[in-house]
């Protein structure tokens, strides 16, 4: 995992009571982190652009939902593909979904940005083991 002094975690999916929920798990963490949330992959995308763009530092944690209506984690990943490789080195990118499928953990993990998949929903002591 990547070493950060920078606190600040990104929830990307289009469930807000998720988004809501795992926003809990990490304020109970015990832990000072920043959480934002995003509904729509395209909208975390062009946040993440504003942030190269303007040479602001990215969040720690990238907690990316692969089932999503407008913009998928796949589709997600295609287009952060193309971020500046330093910029995404600063970024731990978890996969999460309900998925049980190995064929989606096996193309999860052979992508270089994603650090890891998760089958949801997080617990509180995976949400730890994370973020510590």
């Amino acid at each position: 995992m990547i070493e950060t002094q920078h606190k600040e975690v990104w929830l990307v999916d289009d469930d807000a009571i998720h988004n809501m929920a795992l926003e809990i798990l990490i304020r109970k963490t015990n832990k000072v982190y920043q959480v934002q949330a995003f509904t729509q992959a395209s909208e975390a995308l062009e946040h993440l652009k504003s942030r190269v763009d303007s040479g602001e530092t990215p969040p720690a944690f990238l907690f990316l939902d692969l089932n999503m209506n407008e913009m998928n984690g796949w589709e997600f990943l295609e287009s952060y593909a193309y971020f500046p490789t330093p910029f995404k080195k600063q970024i731990n990118v978890f996969m999460l979904s309900s998925s049980v499928s190995q064929s989606d953990r096996n193309r999860a993990v052979e992508i270089p940005d994603v650090y890891d998949f998760i089958i949801k929903p997080l617990t509180h002591h995976s949400l730890q083991t994370i973020l510590v």
